[in-house]
């Protein structure tokens, strides 16, 4: 894990630098379709995939944090395509109000780390997780 000066800095790195221009702001990037067009072909073209960008604030707000990995997710949510155990080891437990998915993931908030507590279930993006999971979430798994 790697903290970055800024929005732009993070994208370029979660991306291989295939992505070097984004917003300033996360919100005006999720929210602007050219980008999430761009995050989407980056990983098919070096096989560097966002998963997803998760947000201290609702509508995308606040600060982010961006997850990759090396494949995009397989589709049916029956299987676990790459999971993050402790958010709390990265300084993000308990602070995620809102996420943008991509590379066909689906993603999954629980309550405590190792995946234990309550969950979301897999869910696509939402500009607010939900009072029951608000500013809750310990761990992560993408599908």
């Amino acid at each position: 894990m790697t903290c970055h000066g800024s929005f732009a800095e993070a994208i370029a790195d979660a991306t291989g630098g295939r992505i070097t221009n984004a917003p300033g702001k996360p919100g005006d990037a999720l929210r602007d379709p050219r980008f999430n067009a761009a995050i989407e072909d980056a990983g098919r073209r070096d096989g560097q995939y966002v998963t997803s960008i998760e947000f201290v604030d609702g509508n995308f707000g606040g600060q982010s944090v961006a997850f990759s990995t090396d494949h995009a997710c397989t589709g049916p949510t029956s299987d676990v395509d790459y999971e993050y155990p402790n958010l709390h080891a990265i300084g993000w437990g308990d602070l995620i109000s809102s996420y943008r998915t991509y590379s066909g993931c689906w993603v999954s908030h629980f309550e405590h780390t190792t995946f234990g507590g309550t969950s979301t279930g897999y869910q696509s993006t939402r500009n607010y997780i939900g009072n029951a999971m608000n500013d809750l979430t310990s761990s992560l798994r993408w599908s």
